[in-house]
């Protein structure tokens, strides 16, 4: 009797910190796979996590034509979703039984699926760039810089610090070869304004390069420069077309048409690709960085996209295995064995700062002048503070008895923020007097 058999042929997983980040643990992703297994399955069973409330994700409209054609299925998990495929189950060459593909695949397919966010807050509680010079979106896969990928993370590593750039309060950036965030905004590496991570895999600014042909480059805030010019190459460092740009004013964006190697209608056509622009200022700097061109996969709607190509050949990242049959020998932390791969977000950073509800001036007592400070009426956490969706605990030292103690206060009602005057992002909380720990006057 005919029997209809389907495998999982990968998996993706979606985490976000913001729902999972422990009061012991204020760096998730660097926790081993068992730890992070069991709190997500915790978060789950406890319905406080399920990432279909924040992203919706579908297969391109190509992709989904691919799945039917190859007998392969769709479907939705509360950390993101897998895919099956039918498969027969029959010997190799070698002697040796696996599962293989129903409908014969003879060639490497790219499997494609579109991220859109649903949920408004989601920007806030995720670890953004505020104000972004590209439109671009993010383009998370298995198959570009594979060696330097964090696995299971579909991430690109961050960036080194670039000199030239403003960095925002919460982003990332390798400094001296350690993994830095930044506590404020900032133009320079000095160590007060950055704080060392040991996050792994984490979403950065490295995985926002999917662009259309044509797009808007904003220059940063308080740039002087009345020139520019942006420089696309292909990855071999041939160049592919120059553009330049000036006025008498300084530039506050330009827009780049990579259409055409020239601006000519019917000049060789800029196929959709990996590129490096490189982007030169007027006094001279050169930043580079990586971007992919593809009109059909760019949405300025969607959060990006998710690219699995099946005819990847590195372990770790693939889906089939040298002789064609599904890779079902990987030993995941959950028991399962198929390819799990996972797009791990952090959560945003900020000061937390409590105003009284009655307007009255807010005052430390001993215990909270350890991660409390006073300023005017107002009180702050002395550090940036991980946005989360449960409690955050204050850890000091009793000074009497030198142990380690700890103690609760209000978080943020609601992840909004503000962006003040030092650099620094803001969460308001309103409160009145909780003793032993604000005083109120």
């Amino acid at each position: 009797m005919f029997k209809i058999i389907y495998k999982y042929l990968f998996e993706v997983q979606v985490l976000h910190e913001y729902y999972m980040a422990t009061n012991d643990s204020d760096s998730l992703f660097s926790l081993s796979s068992q730890e992070l297994n069991s709190i997500i399955n915790t978060r789950i069973s406890q319905n406080k996590f399920n990432i279909w409330n924040d992203i919706a994700i579908a297969p391109t409209a190509e992709t989904a034509r691919i799945l039917e054609k190859y007998h392969m299925v769709f479907k939705r998990t509360a950390t993101g979703f897998f895919i099956g495929i039918e498969v027969l189950q029959k010997q190799n060459n070698s002697g040796n039984i696996g599962f293989y593909p129903f409908i014969e695949i003879s060639k490497a397919l790219e499997l494609n699926f579109e991220m859109r966010i649903v949920n408004a807050d989601f920007k806030n509680i995720s670890n953004f760039r505020l104000r972004r010079i590209f439109t671009s979106t993010y383009f998370f896969n298995n198959y570009l810089d594979l060696n330097s990928k964090a696995f299971p993370a579909l991430s690109l590593p961050v960036n080194e610090y670039n000199s030239n750039k403003t960095y925002e309060m919460g982003e990332l950036a390798t400094i001296g070869g350690t993994l830095k965030q930044a506590l404020r905004n900032t133009d320079n590496p000095f160590s007060q304004n950055w704080q060392e991570i040991d996050d792994v895999g984490v979403v950065n600014e490295a995985d926002s390069i999917l662009l259309p042909h044509v797009f808007t480059y904003t220059f940063p805030a308080g740039s002087v420069g009345t020139s520019a010019s942006f420089t696309l190459k292909q990855l071999d460092g041939t160049t592919v077309k120059n553009l330049s740009f000036s006025g008498s004013q300084p530039l506050k964006n330009a827009q780049l048409d990579f259409r055409h190697t020239n601006n000519i209608t019917g000049d060789a056509i800029i196929k959709n690709g990996i590129y490096q622009l490189d982007i030169t200022s007027a006094s001279g700097s050169t930043t580079t960085r990586k971007v992919i061109l593809n009109d059909k996969l760019y949405n300025m709607s969607s959060l990006g996209i998710i690219s699995i190509n099946t005819g990847v050949n590195t372990p770790l990242f693939q889906v089939f295995k040298s002789d064609g049959s599904i890779d079902a020998s990987r030993n995941n932390a959950d028991g399962t064995t198929h390819p799990k791969f996972e797009i791990r977000f952090k959560n945003r950073m900020t000061y937390w700062r409590y105003r009284s509800t009655q307007n009255k001036k807010l005052e430390v007592t001993p215990v909270s002048n350890n991660f409390l400070e006073e300023s005017g009426k107002n009180l702050h956490t002395r550090s940036a503070m991980p946005m989360r969706a449960l409690p955050s605990e204050f850890i000091y030292t009793d000074t009497a008895t030198g142990q380690e103690e700890s103690v609760y206060l209000p978080g943020p009602a609601n992840p909004s923020f503000i962006l003040d005057v030092d650099g620094r992002v803001f969460s308001e909380i309103y409160t009145s007097k909780i003793d032993g720990l604000i005083k109120e006057n």
